[in-house]
């Protein structure tokens, strides 16, 4: 009786969305960290993820502004700033989020307040084409790590 009790519970319990939990996440990397990391293009990098129309999976948007340092310099992108809508997922029990038209993907993991994205090549800022303008790895298939924070939601409304 009891067992059947919680699994009547558990049936009424919303099933979580596929894809990472809502909310804002930011960093802003100090000029000591960016000299200690020359290829690091990240100056800031911010993501706000949601629930989808539906509530069945996750989506966001990614901002980078850049540093004027690594291949980012190199292509005339330093000092700027590119936003890229992410559609999110989960996989054999992690979480993903990707940009359309083969823009890559990261994986995300949330601990508490922080989220850690990692890549090895994913292409953020909008472009005529498919595609995106920059590349958020440091160098071609070399997996890079950005750690946020988790921010008040207001902190992703501009």
């Amino acid at each position: 009786m009891v067992i059947c009790a919680a699994l009547a519970c558990l049936a009424a319990l919303p099933a979580r969305a596929e894809g990472p939990p809502p909310g804002c996440y930011d960093r802003s990397y100090s000029a000591a960290h960016l000299a200690s990391h020359p290829d690091q293009i990240a100056a800031r990098i911010r993501l706000w993820l949601e629930p989808d129309g539906d509530g069945t999976n996750a989506v966001g948007n990614l901002t980078i502004w850049t540093a004027d340092q690594g291949h980012a310099r190199r292509d005339g992108l330093g000092n700027s700033r590119f936003d890229s809508f992410l559609l999110c997922w989960t996989e054999n029990g992690r979480d993903f989020c990707g940009i359309e038209c083969d823009g890559g993907h990261a994986s995300i993991t949330v601990k508490g307040d922080t989220l850690d994205l990692s890549t090895d090549g994913m292409w953020v800022g909008e472009t005529q084409g498919c595609g995106g303008a920059i590349d958020i790895a440091e160098r071609p298939d070399t997996r890079v790590t950005y750690r946020m924070t988790r921010v008040p939601d207001a902190h992703c409304n501009d």
